[in-house]
């Protein structure tokens, strides 16, 4: 998966520890788009890497599109890093 962009954001290590993915190269952005590794492939539904969407996938646990096959240590490290995101919670280097 290595990126094809020298810019850009550098890789987030939990989601693609979490996640698989590929580039779509038919938009102009090129977006990752990325499959839990977690769901059943029947349940499996794409998600554009953008934002927090990966992540809250992994750390909801109501409604749709949110993973019910998940770790609980990795659903709790997905919620640490949202809150870190949002600025709710301070990084342990601080």
């Amino acid at each position: 998966m290595a990126s094809q962009n020298k810019g850009g954001h550098p890789k987030d290590s939990f989601i693609h520890k979490h996640f698989t993915g590929e580039q779509d190269t038919r938009m102009k952005s090129h977006q990752w788009i990325m499959t839990c590794k977690y769901c059943l492939a029947s349940e499996a539904t794409p998600i554009i890497h953008r934002d927090i969407r990966c992540l809250s996938h992994l750390a909801k646990t109501d409604g749709q599109g949110n993973c019910k096959h998940v770790p609980p240590e990795v659903r709790r490290e997905a919620r640490r890093l949202l809150m870190l995101k949002a600025g709710i919670e301070r990084s342990p280097s601080l």
